[in-house]
C-alpha cells in the first residue's frame, strides 16, 4: 500500500540525517535551522543554469530537503519512509555528535545511504564531540564506523578502506562543545557566563563567520562547486 505521509515521485536534493535530541532546546535545534537555511538559501543568479564540477546544471535553489519531523506523521512507518526518501534524496548530510554516533538510525541510514552507491554525497557538519579515533575519551566520539569507513553492498563495513569525510566544524572555537544555531544565541551563552564584555564582541564575530563558512561549505558541495 502506497504511504500517504509522502509522495514517491519527490525527489530531495538533501536528507538531514540527525539524533531528534540534537534537535531540541533554544538556539540548538540544528535540523530545523539546516533545513530552513538550505531551502531558503538564494543562490546567486550568475550561477544558475551553469554546469558545476559534475557537468550537472546548478539548479534555482536547494529545495526540497528532507527532514523526518517535517515531512513524516506520528503514524507513519518510519522505515519503508527513510528508505523510500533516502533512496530519492541526491545528498545525505550527518549532523555529527556523540548522540547520533550512537544512534541505531542514524547509522543505519548512513549504511543504507553508502551501499545504495553515494558514499561521495554524504557531509558531515560537526555539532558537539570528537571526530577523531585515537582520542582518550571514546565517548565524545562523534563520527560512527558506518561513517569513517566503506561499506559494501550487503552492508558490512570494510574496515580495510576508510574514506574521507567532507566535513564543517560547528562547535564552539577551540573546544568540542556544541555551538549555537545564532551568533545571537552564542552572545547570550556567554554573557549569561560571565564572560568580559571585551571578549564578547570578538568571540561572537568569529562564531558568526564560523557558521557562514560550514553553511557555505554544504551549500557549495550541494551545488557542486
Amino acid at each position: 500500500m502506497e504511504n500517504n505521509d509522502q509522495d514517491v515521485t519527490k525527489k530531495y536534493k538533501a536528507f538531514i540525517s540527525y539524533s531528534h535530541s540534537d534537535n531540541q532546546g533554544e538556539g540548538r535545534k540544528w535540523a530545523d535551522w539546516l533545513h530552513h537555511a538550505l531551502e531558503t538559501y538564494e543562490i546567486p543568479e550568475d550561477l544558475i543554469g551553469k554546469k558545476n564540477t559534475d557537468g550537472e546544471e546548478i539548479p534555482r535553489q536547494i529545495y526540497p530537503v528532507f527532514q523526518d519531523e517535517k515531512e513524516l506523521s506520528a503514524s507513519s512507518s518510519l522505515s519503508g519512509s527513510l528508505t523510500s526518501a533516502l533512496d530519492r534524496s541526491e545528498f545525505l548530510i550527518y549532523l555529527s555528535s556523540p548522540k547520533s554516533a550512537k544512534s541505531t538510525y542514524v547509522r543505519d541510514e548512513l549504511k543504507y545511504f553508502k551501499q545504495s552507491g553515494k558514499s561521495q554525497k554524504i557531509m558531515a557538519l560537526i555539532l558537539k564531540g570528537e571526530p577523531e579515533y585515537g582520542k582518550e575519551n571514546t565517548q565524545a566520539q562523534c563520527f560512527p564506523d558506518e561513517l569513517r569507513y566503506n561499506i559494501d553492498k550487503d552492508g558490512n563495513i570494510q574496515y580495510s578502506q576508510p574514506e574521507e569525510v567532507l566535513a564543517a566544524d560547528l562547535r564552539i572555537p577551540n573546544t568540542q562543545d556544541e555551538g549555537f544555531t545564532s551568533a545571537e544565541a552564542f552572545r547570550r551563552f556567554l554573557q549569561e557566563n560571565k564572560t568580559p564584555n571585551h571578549q564578547i564582541k570578538e568571540r561572537v564575530e568569529a562564531y558568526k563567520k564560523r557558521l557562514d563558512i560550514a553553511l557555505l561549505k554544504i551549500i557549495s558541495g550541494i551545488l557542486g562547486i
